[in-house]
Parts: structure tokens; sequence; C-alpha cells
């Protein structure tokens, strides 16, 4: 683990490394279930793409990642972490994805093309709000099962887009009540003065959003973590 300075305080942070211990740089924004070894599996999957990956403890405020880990031999249980992801608005994640994004751009095995950024499940609108925010360093950004990214509130996600310059991937359930076909429209709307709104690609999963779980030993392992929430 790395330890990240931010502003409201210090943060620990996964790295994983390509093969060839250089490349583009990645922010992986984790799931409400927090850094986990099925995190760094998947950190280090990106990375074996040539990517350098950066996945911090978003949760830092309320603990460190052993603090906040779910007892040994359960299961992360919605009702323990919800308060921590109905804490994270907008306004309170701001800086630390400065704070994110400018740690990833100053790891020495990063290289001085853009970035990318890629959250599941809550996740995914740090990361697009991290698209937003930093437009000039994110050219792209991958959201799977991730809800709440279009709302009425002054501070949803889909608001800071208007001067984002990344292509973007969305990825739902087909009956995923958090990402309708209504919002997705409004989510279209913030690019269309500039035609940006062409970048974004939606997938839509022929199943319900699944719920994050950390398996059992000797269990199989679901392909990513995340839920509809």
């Amino acid at each position: 683990m790395l330890s990240i300075e931010l502003v409201g305080g210090s943060t620990e942070a996964i790295l994983a490394l390509p093969p060839e211990g250089r490349g583009p740089g990645v922010l992986f924004v984790m799931d409400a279930f927090g850094l986990r070894p099925r995190i760094q599996e998947m950190a280090e999957r990106i990375a074996g793409w040539g990517y350098v990956v950066l996945a911090p403890n978003v949760f830092y405020a309320d603990g460190t990642v052993a603090e906040l880990a779910a007892p040994e031999g359960t299961q992360p249980r919605w009702e323990d972490v919800a308060p921590r992801v109905a804490r994270l608005s907008g306004a309170a994640v701001a800086s630390d994805i400065d704070g994110y994004v400018a740690a990833l751009r100053a790891l020495p095995e990063v290289g001085d093309g853009p970035l990318g950024a890629v959250g599941f499940c809550m996740g995914g609108r740090v990361a697009v709000r991290a698209a937003g925010r930093h437009p000039e360093e994110i050219a792209a950004c991958a959201a799977f099962h991730t809800g709440g990214l279009v709302t009425e509130e002054a501070d949803s996600p889909h608001r800071g887009l208007a001067g984002a310059r990344a292509e973007f991937l969305l990825a739902h359930a087909d009956n995923d009540p958090s990402m309708t076909p209504a919002q997705w429209r409004c989510w279209a709307r913030p690019w269309r003065p500039r035609a940006w709104w062409r970048r974004t690609w939606l997938c839509r999963a022929r199943r319900t959003a699944t719920r994050c779980r950390t398996p059992r030993p000797g269990t199989r392992q679901p392909t990513s973590g995340h839920s509809s929430s």
C-alpha cells in the first residue's frame, strides 16, 4: 500500500504496475465495500494490460483499510457501508479527487500521456467527477453499475461535465432504476453544444445489477465487485 497525502488527511492506496514497469496512469475508484483482495486483483488485471493503476481508499475519513474491513469470515453488509457512501458528496470528494489525480500523475512509473479513470458501484461517480474536474488530464472514463450519475441535486455528477474531454463507457443492467433511459438523455445533454456527448458508449446487460460480494474461500469469484447503488 502507498500513502497519499490529501487536504483532509492521508489515505492508503493500492498500486499495481504493468509488466514493463511503466505506462499510462489509471485512477481506480473502489466500490462501496472498500479496498480488499478482490480490488487488488482487479487493479492487477488492468495493470496487466499495460497501465499503472492507483486505487485509493476513498473512505479514509472513516478509517483505515483494516479498520473498515468486514470481520474475518463474514460478508460486507450494505447497512454498514451505506452511511459512508452517503457522506461522499461532490463537495466532500472534490479536493480528494484533485489529490488522487496529482498523486497518480506524480508517480515515476506513469508516462506523460493522458490518464484514465474507472469506478465500480459508487466509485463510478467519483471517476466521472474526476473526468469533469480534470479534463486536461483524463481522456477516458468508465463506470460500471453506477447509480446516481443523474440526479436532481445541484452537484449531480452529470452537471460537472460541460468541460469534460474524456470518452465515457457506462455499463448498467437494463432494468437498473438508478440509470433509466430518461436519465441517460439528461446525461447526454451537457455535451450537446460541443457534441462531446457523442463520445459516450452505454452498455446495458440483460439482468439485474448485482450487489458486490467478497467470495468465501473455495467459491468462484465474480468478474467484478459492484452494486447498483
